[in-house]
């Protein structure tokens, strides 16, 4: 299949102001897949996608409800008003909405499937506004015995994140409280279905 066709795909599946970004990414994940369900994190080349970096981030899902960053790009800190690398999303995650982001990533993971979701943040500056994230697994490096993720490989989801125009000010906070809302999710079938909530 041809960059256009892998494109067109993605395109036809999410909202008609998805950026270009999105699409990008979706080509590059597609390229290091190799034949192979899933691409393996070895083959994640970040010199490749250098113009998407400040809007990308990894995940490392070790446990269900514990989705660390493995990386997150100068965008998305400065966003956030903090480096969140190292930290765990459904600390950062408004407590509402801690179900929805563990079952999403349960779904990327287990099923696997793709991810485009469109959500509220509400930032430490106290700017309001929604952001469009999409979301791709990938096998991570073998795990040391003992450390407890399914089939003997870490667990990752690359993604990456665009931002909305403010819709509102608030006073400023400690910090930024992710999905104060959730608008839409987009499951993408990768090959072996989409979750069965989705």
């Amino acid at each position: 299949m041809s960059d256009t066709d892998i494109r067109k795909e993605l395109q036809a599946l999410l909202p008609a102001d998805t950026p270009k970004s999105f699409l990008d990414l979706w080509v590059y994940w597609y390229s290091i897949r190799y034949g192979k369900v899933l691409p393996d994190v070895a083959d994640f080349d970040p010199m490749r996608i250098t113009r998407l970096l400040p809007d990308i981030s990894v995940f490392e899902r070790r446990k269900p409800d514990e989705l660390i960053y493995r990386l997150a790009g100068t965008a998305i800190a400065e966003r956030m008003g903090h480096d969140p690398t190292g930290e765990n999303l459904v600390d950062l995650t408004d407590p509402a909405r801690h179900t929805f982001v563990t079952d999403l990533f349960t779904g990327i993971i287990e099923t696997p499937a793709g991810a485009f979701v469109r959500y509220e943040n509400t930032y430490a500056s106290g700017r309001k506004a929604m952001v469009q994230s999409f979301f791709l697994p990938m096998v991570g490096p073998k795990k040391e015995a003992g450390a407890g993720t399914s089939q003997g490989f870490l667990q990752r989801v690359l993604s990456i994140h665009h931002m909305e125009a403010a819709k509102e000010y608030e006073s400023e906070r400690q910090r930024t409280t992710v999905g104060s809302d959730i608008d839409k999710t987009v499951w993408i079938d990768i090959g072996q279905g989409v979750p069965k909530n989705g």
